[in-house]
């Protein structure tokens, strides 16, 4: 009866999983750097080629047309708007320490972009960001079932 209930406890969490296996050669990097709207972040992981956690992270949420933001080289309007924790495009409210974990959309991978700001449409100003390093090792991003 032992062995059943373990193993039953081992399929319910493989099954939990919806992406790849936790931690597994994630790379954790410093945070977020803010230059404006008191943007700012403890660590973050990159815990595969799609997946972000964000810890600690910080926003007042006052400006008008505010999104995550991603691309090559420097923050620019050359970048793409990504979803928010929530997977939606809408505009970033205020965050006051909450831990987050964005998800890049298919068509982007971790491989393929320089940074990650918070960035103001509007005015084209990048309020802060973390530079993604080059050559990351990984693990690919697995879509669940």
């Amino acid at each position: 009866m032992t062995y059943y209930l373990v193993l039953l406890g081992v399929v319910v969490s493989l099954c939990l999983l919806d992406k790849t296996v936790t931690g597994q050669n994630a790379v954790t990097i410093p945070g977020f750097r803010g230059t404006a709207h008191r943007v700012s972040s403890g660590d973050v992981t990159i815990v595969d080629t799609h997946t972000v956690r964000i810890k600690n992270f910080h926003y007042d949420g006052s400006a008008p047309d505010v999104y995550f933001w991603v691309g090559r080289g420097r923050p620019s309007r050359n970048g793409k708007q990504i979803p928010d924790e929530r997977g939606v495009s809408d505009k970033l409210n205020g965050y006051n320490g909450k831990d987050i974990e964005l998800a890049l959309p298919n068509d982007i991978s971790v491989k393929d972009i320089d940074y990650i700001s918070v960035w103001c449409k509007r005015y084209g100003t990048n309020f802060g960001h973390v530079t993604i390093p080059k050559n990351l090792n990984v693990p690919v991003y697995r879509r669940a079932g």
